[in-house]
């Protein structure tokens, strides 16, 4: 998702930004792949604000939870907490509230 999300950010694929980036291509496109995740995460946090960073970072970073799996409550609070508020809420400063409820609800 965290992926999704600076592609949407950016407009551009990742492998696009990864040009953009100086990135070479290894061998192992997923590491690489990571690697530019990883640099787009930490400057999303100051380009598209604190809300969409935080979920961008937690997204591809992880936030150290012991679980991972979306069937236990405590690992979808948190994932609900550190990544869709911040979404919410970043949404909201740009929609405005009563927009956000005509898009929620269209």
């Amino acid at each position: 998702m965290g992926v999704v999300l600076i592609e949407i950010w950016y407009w551009e694929s990742l492998a696009s930004l990864s040009r953009v980036s100086g990135r070479t291509r290894t061998s192992d496109e997923w590491i690489a792949e990571f690697f530019v995740a990883e640099e787009f995460a930490h400057m999303l946090a100051e380009v598209a604000g604190a809300n969409y960073g935080t979920a961008v970072k937690c997204c591809v970073l992880g936030f150290g939870h012991k679980e991972t799996q979306l069937d236990r409550e405590d690992f979808k609070n948190e994932v609900y907490k550190r990544i869709v508020c911040p979404l919410e809420q970043n949404l909201k400063n740009l929609c405005g509230e009563s927009d956000l409820e005509k898009i929620c609800s269209a």
